[in-house]
């Protein structure tokens, strides 16, 4: 059985790759029935798709150069100005999303034998598109974004932070709390919440899984609508509806205070017309997970306890 306190050694001794202690890190969370936490360390590990919203350690700044020729002048790593680019295409072309894993990102380190830049292809059929402003005459051979290379030990410091301060947290509690097995006491601290806040950072609003699973972790704080609003509308729930549960929230304050684990008349009606538009489509999302993804996030916002 993995310990807490091997994955701690391997974090702060400085010889061990953070590869390792990640794998680790998805054995403990298997042990202690957390499984759907690990979906962070498996995009770490594994590389994370396409489809996935980076986190915003792994976003760097790049630099976009070209190598062309006319067959007299040669150019290598000519930087594009882009000025003909919107705000928004320039703030892109100026970034690089760096979906590798770990261990990719730990060999570049490793082989990198005192260089300070990495580079990320272009296709060179976008290179007019990049550099309109290149002469026609010159045949541009190459493009590509240059990233400077402590962008990659950053990821890896940050990787490292944040489960070195999960891990600690989660150590002292375990540390305080009965129970004769780990999986005992980790039953009796809110895990979730420790993990959310040590890898996403205080009050994040974090889905863990995807939309076709009813494992969902949000941090909300209590009675912080936008905080709520913000995580309504980010899984797909129509302005309308979010505007209607605020209208809802109030109608219920104004009859009484709710001293009971449950929800006032009014958000219990929103309750079921949503899950209503989820059983017919009208919201895109399964049943289940419109249930869980609803309870969790109006029971953080009402502080009642799961």
């Amino acid at each position: 059985m993995v310990k807490v306190e091997d994955i701690v050694n391997d974090l702060t001794s400085g010889t061990s790759r953070i590869t390792d202690a990640l794998l680790k890190t998805k054995v403990l969370l298997f042990a202690i029935d957390k499984k759907y936490l690990a979906l962070w360390v498996d995009h770490e590990l594994k590389g994370y798709p396409d489809t996935v919203e980076l986190p915003e350690y792994r976003i760097a700044t790049a630099r976009v150069l070209i190598n062309a020729n006319n067959l007299v002048h040669h150019y290598n790593g000519l930087e594009l100005n882009l000025t003909h680019f919107d705000d928004e295409e320039y703030n892109r072309a100026r970034q690089s999303f760096i979906r590798i894993s770990i261990s990719q990102i730990e060999h570049l380190l490793s082989e990198s034998q005192g260089e300070h830049f990495f580079s990320e292809s272009i296709p060179v059929a976008m290179a007019r598109y990049y550099a309109p402003e290149v002469h026609a005459d010159y045949h541009i051979t190459k493009i590509y974004k240059q990233i400077a290379l402590h962008h990659l030990t950053s990821i890896i410091t940050q990787v490292r932070t944040r489960l070195i301060d999960f891990m600690l947290e989660l150590s002292s509690q375990l540390d305080s709390t009965e129970g004769e097995t780990l999986s005992d006491k980790a039953k009796k601290i809110d895990i979730n919440s420790m993990f959310a806040n040590a890898v996403f950072g205080p009050n994040a609003v974090i889905n863990v899984g995807d939309r076709n699973s009813t494992n969902v972790t949000i941090v909300i704080e209590k009675n912080n609508f936008n905080m709520l609003e913000k995580h309504l509308s980010e899984n797909g729930v129509e302005q309308k509806d979010i505007d209607d549960l605020g209208i809802a929230l109030r109608e219920d304050e104004k009859i009484s205070k709710r001293h009971s684990n449950s929800y006032g008349p009014q958000v219990a009606q929103w309750f079921t017309k949503m899950i209503s538009k989820a059983s017919d489509n009208t919201w895109t999302v399964g049943v289940n997970v419109a249930s869980t993804l609803l309870t969790t996030a109006l029971n953080q916002y009402l502080g009642i306890s799961s």
